[in-house]
Formats: structure tokens, sequence, C-alpha cells
């Protein structure tokens, strides 16, 4: 359990801070059932196949035909975390395995920006969103958090240390934190509200506001608690534990701000009227924070979205 909410001063910032009790003995990576197994064949037999061609899970037609982009962080993570899983049960290939995780993750980098020590995802295409239009190259803290959770997957395969530099070169950018009173410029996806709650924001606009999405958050928790899974305890591991801890206040206090009583849940607090497109997902985080934390809020969370989720299910059927 928690103590009472206090505030912690982190790189200049006052935010609110709960000394959660995090459980480090969980994961919240899955293996994905579905791919195609000829991409082993595909591997193997030496032909010229793009990186993106040859690996279990297809890019989304969407970026390829409309974006252009030939690289995306959720699909990146969902095949790195399928290859790892299979080599682990596969060691004899393991340099195999290695080799093309290696040609992907230079693929990674080259939609990427670095400043300094300091690397971000970028997307290369305009995004219109219902209020906003980010505009091209534009960042997001899930892309970074689907690039970390899939390196730390690499480098608990084989330790080595230039997977391990690339992962803190992902993180920094959640240490870049922009706020209302501040409005800082270049890159970031980092935001403190008006009420000091620090929030990893998947839709940074250009206009300096976040979008606040709740999936892009949640996904930065669990990037975050995987790099506590690899770090020594020292300072580096303690930031970002603390990251971590005052993320998960974030959700404690404004999770059921999301909420919409007897509809599906909000994907977005700038954009409220905009119902989450997988609300069950909602509810299994809820339930994955309850996991990481053992707070009772977040399995309560999880009970009152499911709930809206069958009223609003049922209505829908009324009315169809």
């Amino acid at each position: 359990m928690t103590e009472m909410i206090s505030y912690l001063n982190f790189h200049n910032e006052s935010i609110k801070f709960e000394n959660f009790d995090v459980n480090t003995n969980c994961s919240f990576d899955g293996f994905f059932k579905g791919y195609s197994t000829e991409w082993v064949l595909r591997k193997l037999n030496g032909k010229p196949f793009k990186i993106y061609e040859k690996l279990p899970f297809a890019l989304h037609d969407q970026y390829i035909n409309d974006f252009k982009q030939f690289f995306e962080p959720s699909n990146f993570y969902r095949n790195v975390v399928t290859i790892c899983s299979i080599a682990e049960k596969d060691l004899r290939n393991l340099e195999g395995y290695l080799t093309i995780l290696y040609e992907y993750i230079e693929h990674a980098l080259s939609y990427s920006m670095i400043e300094g020590k300091t690397r971000f995802v970028v997307y290369e295409f305009n995004l219109k969103r219902t209020t906003y239009c980010l505009k091209k190259p534009w960042v997001s803290a899930i892309g970074n958090a689907f690039v970390i959770r899939a390196l730390t997957r690499i480098y608990l395969l084989n330790r080595d240390k230039y997977i391990l530099s690339l992962i803190r070169e992902y993180s920094r950018p959640f240490f870049k934190i922009n706020s209302s009173g501040k409005k800082i410029s270049g890159k970031w996806f980092t935001w403190v509200d008006e009420d000091n709650f620090l929030w990893f924001d998947e839709y940074p606009g250009d206009d300096g506001w976040p979008s606040l999405v709740l999936n892009g958050h949640i996904h930065s928790l669990y990037a975050l608690h995987c790099l506590l899974m690899i770090l020594p305890e020292g300072l580096e591991r303690q930031s970002y534990l603390d990251l971590l801890r005052a993320g998960l206040t974030t959700m404690k206090h404004n999770s059921l701000k999301f909420r919409r009583a007897g509809k599906f849940n909000s994907y977005s607090l700038r954009e409220k009227d905009k119902d989450d497109y997988l609300p069950d997902r909602t509810v299994r985080q809820q339930l994955e924070l309850h996991k990481m934390t053992g707070e009772s809020v977040f399995k309560m969370n999880a009970e009152i979205f499911s709930s809206d989720i069958m009223i609003y299910s049922k209505n829908l059927k009324k009315f169809n």
C-alpha cells in the first residue's frame, strides 16, 4: 500500500507522488499468436526481402499505403516479443534470431531522432486528430515505450551493452518535462498538468498542449516498469522508479476522469467525446496496474469500466 500523497521535486517541477510498492516480479508482455510461420523460411532462405517483409507480423496497411512509413512501434514490439519468445525455446538457433533482431533494430533507428544522448521515435507523416493536427515529424510517449519494451526483451536474451545503451537513449525523453507554466521548446511528451500530476503523452500537440490519452500513459508505465527489471540499484534506477510512481499516482487519481457513465470510456481527455475504440483494454489495463501495485482502487476502476461497457453494449443492441 502507499503512503499519503506528497510532492516530489523532480527536474525543476513539483509533482504529486505516492510511494507505491511496485511489484517487479511480474511482466506485462505476452506471446502473440496468429503470426505466419512462413517468416522463418523467408528469414533462412536468403532472399533479399526488406526487413519489414520478413517478420512474424506484417505492418498495418495504413502505415504502408497511407502514411508511407515502414516502421510502427507497436508492430516492432509485437514482432520482437514473439521472436524472443521463440528464440528462448530454440537456443541452438539463437544467432539466427539475433541476426534478424539486430537488422530490425537498425531499421528502427532510421525512424528516430537523437538530441545528445536522448532519442525519440519519430513519425514522418502528418496526423489529423479531431480538434488539431500533428505535423511531421512528431513524437509520442507510446512510441518510445514500445521500443523500450522491445529492446528490454532483446537485452534479457543476450545482455548486450549496446542494447542497454539504446534503451537508455530511448528512456531519457521521459525526463524532458513540459508544463502549462513553462512551455518548453523542441520535442517532448512528458507533461505536468495544472494539478501537478505527471502525464506521458501519446499525441503532444504542436500547440504545446497534451492529448492526455489513457492508453499511451499506461503503456509508458509498462516501459518504466521494464527498466526496473534491468537497471542496477542506484540513482539512475531510482529516478525511473520515481517517474513510475508519479505516473501511477496520476492514474490512481485521474483514471475515472476518462469514465462516461453507461458508455465506453473516453479515449483522450483532450477529445473527451471520442469513444475508446478498445474499451475492454481499459479494463485489462486497470487490472494490470492493480497487479503492479496491489492498490485496490485499480481493481475497483476495472469493475466500474466493465459495468459501463456492459450497459452501453446492451443499449446498442436495443437500438440496432
